[in-house]
């Protein structure tokens, strides 16, 4: 997806939203993240009521544009997403622990379509 606003002339200069495209509650969100990555915890709290005032509710990335101009199609959900992050993070962890080098990132880290179309 990288590559394709770099190399279209009609994503030059353009803000494109990527994303999948749906809601995504937040307490969902972060649910999903601990049990994707296996840790952490959820401490829920009174949302302030000064806040109320200017909460706008749900945000869905509005993806139309990246659809029009450069075809994009989600093929991941949220969860879906988090796993394939996992296992790139895991494979660079991999990686970094094999060389030695601690800053090294393989271009298949980058996702398998930037890294397919590299």
């Amino acid at each position: 997806m990288l590559r394709l606003c770099a190399v279209l002339p009609s994503a030059r200069n353009e803000v494109l939203n990527i994303g999948c495209g749906r809601s995504v509650s937040i307490y969902d969100a972060a649910s999903q993240i601990v049990q994707c990555f296996g840790g952490g915890s959820i401490d829920l709290a009174p949302w302030p009521e000064e806040y109320e005032a200017i909460e706008s509710g749900d945000f869905v990335f509005d993806i139309s544009k990246a659809r029009t101009l450069l075809a994009f199609t989600p093929i991941h959900s949220f969860a879906d997403g988090l796993t394939d992050v996992r296992r790139q993070l895991a494979a660079h962890e991999a990686a970094c622990v094999t060389t030695g080098r601690a800053a090294v990132v393989p271009p298949a880290a980058l996702g398998g379509a930037a890294a397919a179309q590299g």
